[in-house]
């Protein structure tokens, strides 16, 4: 089944074909307005102004001109997260901390040929457990504004990421780990941290290890109801890299070893259907009811232009909350849930009145589920 069987927007179907490099030709029947709305939101409208000039493809001035406001918004954004990047990794080696730049910054950075082809909305950093939340308070020190002013940064958690924070505009998210605790597919520290190579003048995991992550942090995202095409296509951009390319060691005896085979091929399978690319260094032989799940579900959320939805979230609460041992703990883990710090008695009603019309939500949509997937 090709791109024009999978994706039902002529529109979306156009810019794909752009950056799939298959020259398509303009057709008159195309919406400019909805082209340049699905590149924006999908984080591809600097990437497609790109490939227009650069292949030379024939399109209306205007698109043209709606996608170069776009690339040069992307470079605002861009440069201004880049200077809070470097301001970042100076706090970081000026107390000789290890860090790893993740998912947006580090492609931006590191990988795209221009940083403003990939559009970022924030920085996401690993850090070590107790270096995290080190900086996490020195960031407030230093004027940073944190979404969650009464946490207790000593409190037991399995979430992989202190809450965030607002530093000089841009929205900055400091990672103790890759996923929480609690994930059914995770890296542990000791992997990942025994596994950071250098690369330009950062540290970050190895290259087939990035991509093990990229494919994971797509997986739940799209479990909890969400994506951009962009994200797929990083896919792509960083398999195609020199890091990735020039990289030892074997892809798919990677997957089996930490034992996450079906979601991480799920979607890459997803991303050759969607973009009509083929990855050479996955095994296509291997298929299974759960990855066919996951690639049907990932391909309907890329019709559905959507980068989030609580309905969805249902599955990654309750998976956390399976693999919570005893009781005690997923007591623990519900309380936390439901109640937040500072909250009052009242503010707590209503919270409980707001979760269980979104459990209610949530289940109606595991049944539509069922049959949709």
């Amino acid at each position: 089944m090709g791109t024009k069987e999978l994706i039902t927007s002529s529109e979306k179907r156009w810019i794909i074909d752009v950056l799939s490099k298959k020259h398509p030709a303009y057709v008159e029947t195309l919406d400019v307005p909805e082209i340049v709305q699905i590149a924006v939101k999908n984080g591809l409208a600097a990437a497609l102004f790109q490939e227009l000039n650069s292949a030379e493809i024939v399109c209306p001035p205007h698109l043209k001109t709606e996608l170069k406001k776009a690339y040069f918004s992307n470079l605002f954004r861009n440069t201004r997260l880049t200077k809070v990047w470097q301001e970042l990794k100076e706090l970081f080696e000026r107390h000789q901390l290890a860090y790893v730049p993740l998912k947006g910054i580090y492609l931006s950075q590191y990988v795209y040929s221009d940083s403003t082809l990939r559009a970022m909305s924030d920085i996401d950093v690993l850090l070590k457990a107790d270096d995290a939340a080190k900086v996490h308070k020195l960031l407030i020190t230093e004027g940073a504004v944190s979404e969650a002013p009464l946490y207790n940064a000593n409190e037991d958690t399995t979430d992989h990421h202190l809450p965030g924070l607002t530093y000089k505009g841009v929205y900055i998210e400091i990672h103790r780990g890759l996923f929480p605790d609690d994930a059914t597919f995770n890296l542990t520290p000791e992997v990942i941290w025994g596994n950071l190579v250098r690369h330009q003048d950062t540290s970050t995991l190895h290259p087939k290890l990035n991509l093990l992550y990229f494919c994971l942090h797509l997986y739940y995202t799209v479990k909890r109801g969400g994506l951009r095409l962009s994200w797929l296509y990083d896919f792509i951009v960083f398999s195609q890299s020199d890091a990735f390319q020039q990289s030892e060691g074997d892809f798919m005896h990677l997957l089996r070893h930490h034992q996450c085979v079906e979601p991480v091929l799920a979607m890459l399978y997803a991303a050759e259907k969607v973009f009509d690319h083929r990855f050479p260094f996955i095994d296509h032989s291997i298929q299974s009811k759960i990855i066919r799940t996951i690639v049907k579900r990932t391909i309907y959320f890329a019709n559905k232009q959507t980068e989030s939805s609580t309905n969805y979230g249902y599955e990654i609460a309750f998976e956390r909350l399976r693999n919570t041992r005893g009781l005690v703990n997923q007591l623990a883990f519900v309380r936390k849930m439901v109640f937040k710090p500072g909250n009052s008695i009242g503010e707590n009603l209503r919270r409980i009145g707001l979760l269980s019309g979104r459990t209610l939500g949530m289940l109606r949509q595991k049944i539509v589920s069922f049959f949709r997937f």
